[in-house]
């Protein structure tokens, strides 16, 4: 499975980083946060513009995760995010979606 993380989330992060999970991709905008998220084991700390909205955020990921060869379309991926985006300190929705075409 793999593990979406657009907002600085230490505690989940840490547990996921903790369970030695295959992959988990963490996306964010702030460099600062990316660059404390790479000494976690086993995540990928990835830049990504702050996006509109969740389903904006979908979007870019799908694209990103194709792009790579991190997924393919079809792929499950579990997604967590805190919404609306941008207000960190809290994550309300974990969803798990598929990989789509644009």
């Amino acid at each position: 499975m793999t593990f979406f993380i657009s907002v600085s989330m230490v505690l989940i992060v840490f547990a996921i980083s903790s369970d030695r999970i295959l992959m988990d991709i963490v996306f964010s905008d702030n460099p600062l946060a990316l660059r404390s998220l790479s000494l976690f084991y086993g995540l990928t700390p990835t830049y990504m513009s702050k996006p509109e909205d969740t389903a904006e955020f979908i979007r870019a990921v799908d694209a990103t995760l194709r792009e790579t060869g991190w997924a393919d379309v079809g792929d499950p991926v579990v997604v967590v995010v805190g919404e609306p985006i941008g207000q960190a300190d809290y994550t309300n929705s974990i969803r798990i979606h598929t990989v789509r075409e644009s």
